[in-house]
């Protein structure tokens, strides 16, 4: 059994080892293994070793019902071996495809190409203006003197403002 567990194949699946017998040599093992380290020990340790034995399939099942003892991991995994038996096996169904599916690079090939596509059609204005399509300085006018040439920011003249012929408070202020 412990070359059987070496080699990571199942006994249950070459059919010389009945599952009361699998529980019986795992309880076997962990009593030679841990002879004076308790009873709660000896039985968590052959619980082990009779799963890691189990078939995956069955080793799933016993471990959803939270059994504790070997006795009902055995027994579940009995009722459950019983069960499997009885239900056909499940076809795999293979689907057989004209086209190969589309790499995950063509789908993002295709994606960025859209993207471009819309940000190049976009004329909704929300968009900021490429350099080629920005006003030329012949083009611009001046909101505060009129002339053409530059922008209000870059006036030169000063400003019409209210605040300028305000008298200073004491303190260096405009009231």
């Amino acid at each position: 059994m412990k070359k059987m567990l070496a080699e990571g194949t199942s006994p249950l699946s070459q059919g010389d080892v009945s599952l009361r017998a699998l529980a019986r040599q795992a309880r076997q093992l962990a009593n030679r293994a841990f002879n004076g380290a308790g009873q709660p020990i000896i039985e968590r340790e052959a619980m082990e070793a009779f799963l890691k034995a189990l078939p995956l399939n069955l080793k799933r099942e016993i471990l959803r019902t939270r059994t504790t003892t070997l006795e009902t991991a055995w027994e579940e995994a009995e009722r459950h071996h019983q069960l499997m038996k009885t239900l056909p096996p499940t076809p795999v169904i293979v689907a057989a495809t004209e086209q190969p599916a589309p790499s995950r690079l063509d789908q993002l090939e295709s994606t960025i190409a859209a993207l471009q596509r819309h940000l190049l059609n976009d004329n909704t204005g929300e968009r900021r203006r490429t350099p080629e399509q920005r006003r030329s300085k012949d083009e611009l006018s001046c909101w505060n003197c009129g002339n053409i040439g530059h922008l209000q920011r870059e006036c030169r003249k000063n400003r019409n403002s209210t605040n300028k012929f305000r008298p200073l408070n004491s303190n260096g202020g405009r009231p």
